[in-house]
């Protein structure tokens, strides 16, 4: 584990820095209505629609990915078709017109309730503890609150099956090939310890077991 922390300490940077307003949360939830119809008004999300949860994931992640998504670093095309990744930034283009927009929505969806979510990933929760304390714990903390200093984002009640597919695209490349994505980078690097698709399998059925526990910094 010392190893892993020594890397994530040396590669990971504080998260993206804005110069903009305060957040407006009223502005916020009206941008996320349009987003609610594939997220869920409560950021609870939909299997169905392959579409994540939202709810009271950490403001500066939410800001960081939209300027992925609005860069191209995150649903491009190459090497391998990001299918949903694609979609996704496609609406970040159309629905937060500017830097304000990001900030607003993002702060609104912070403010929404933790989800509890469906386990659905048939994974051993006991070998993923094994794994996830030797490979993630360093970055992503004991209960998958994520850290701030580190740029880790929250893992936690987030969908099993959506945390597996994005293990799966960061090994294919489909996520963090782009050289400039700089954390999407580090973490494709990481996911490489993961080689096995059992393996992944049991992390994420671990990560399902834990609770909300709020970032301490």
């Amino acid at each position: 584990m010392k190893r892993f922390l020594l890397i994530c300490l040396l590669t990971c940077a504080a998260p993206l820095a804005y110069s903009a307003d305060e957040p407006d949360l009223e502005r916020g939830a009206q941008l996320y209505f349009f987003c609610g119809t594939c997220h869920g008004q409560a950021g609870e999300g939909n299997a169905l629609l392959n579409t994540p949860a939202a709810g009271k994931q950490d403001t500066w992640y939410i800001e960081r990915q939209m300027v992925n998504y609005r860069a191209n670093l995150r649903g491009y095309w190459g090497p391998l078709e990001d299918i949903y990744g694609n979609q996704m930034k496609n609406m970040a283009i159309a629905q937060v017109p500017d830097e304000q927009a990001i900030i607003d929505m993002a702060a609104f969806m912070h403010s929404l309730e933790p989800p509890t979510l469906p386990i659905t990933v048939d994974g051993d929760p006991e070998e993923g503890r094994k794994i996830y304390e030797e490979t993630c714990i360093a970055c992503h903390g004991p209960n998958g609150e994520g850290s701030t200093l580190l740029g880790s984002p929250r893992i936690s009640n987030q969908f099993d099956w959506y945390l597996l597919r994005q293990l799966d695209d960061f090994l294919s490349g489909a996520r963090g090939q782009q050289p400039d994505d700089i954390f999407g980078t580090q973490m494709r690097y990481m996911a490489q310890v993961l080689d096995t698709e059992q393996k992944r399998k049991d992390v994420v059925s671990y990560i399902a077991t834990f609770q909300f526990t709020e970032q301490p910094d």
